[in-house]
């Protein structure tokens, strides 16, 4: 069996790819995802991806406190752990780079 396989996201017209390798122990394959709070990474439309866990933002609901729980957060299926935030007031702007 191989140990290692890709997975690759289409959100926002922006493709992110990540490694799942295979535990033999619990016979399951574990999804590897970049650090997104460590290492930012926004679609080509100014919008940031996200993890469910993700706790820091100010939008999300005070009982819960998480990107998961946000209806916000777009993802490709509804048990992905990762996806989009199609929060407008958190969407760069083109031209805040440009001055």
């Amino acid at each position: 069996m191989e140990e290692k396989k890709t997975r690759t996201y289409f959100l926002d017209n922006d493709s992110l790819e990540t490694t799942l390798n295979y535990d033999p122990e619990f016979d399951i394959w574990i999804e590897e995802y970049i650090d997104f709070e460590t290492v930012p990474r926004y679609t080509p439309n100014g919008r940031r991806w996200r993890s469910v866990t993700t706790t820091d933002c100010i939008y999300s609901d005070p009982h819960y406190g998480d990107c998961g729980t946000c209806p916000f957060l777009h993802k490709e299926k509804p048990t992905d752990l990762i996806g989009v935030c199609f929060n407008e007031c958190l969407r760069l702007q083109a031209n805040a780079t440009d001055e």
